[in-house]
């Protein structure tokens, strides 16, 4: 690597442009907002907001959270369905956003 290259440069070069390792797996560039909403004082449900930040997107459109939508929103909102359900927590889905009621 040059003087000229960048971070993301690096970034590239080390994940072979995001083949292998970490980036290589969409669980990391994933993620879930909640935004609790209480009637009482007494938590009634969680909005569960999923968050896309670009996996295989170019190096400049990525690691920048945004609202995900149609798919990409209901592969992570299942996904969190599955890894919440031993703990006995039910996910509902409703459009693209995940509802945890109380």
């Amino acid at each position: 690597m040059g003087l000229d290259q960048t971070p993301g440069d690096y970034f590239d070069s080390r994940s072979d442009s995001g083949e292998r390792g970490f980036p290589s797996d969409p669980v990391f560039w994933q993620s879930i907002v909640g935004v609790c909403n209480y009637q009482n004082h007494t938590l009634k449900e969680v909005l569960l907001y999923p968050i896309d930040m670009g996996f295989k997107r170019p190096i400049s459109q990525r690691g920048r959270p945004v609202l995900a939508e149609g798919s990409v929103a209901q592969e992570i909102l299942r996904w969190c369905q599955k890894v919440s359900e031993p703990f006995g927590t039910n996910i509902a889905i409703e459009g693209d956003i995940g509802i945890i009621r109380i």
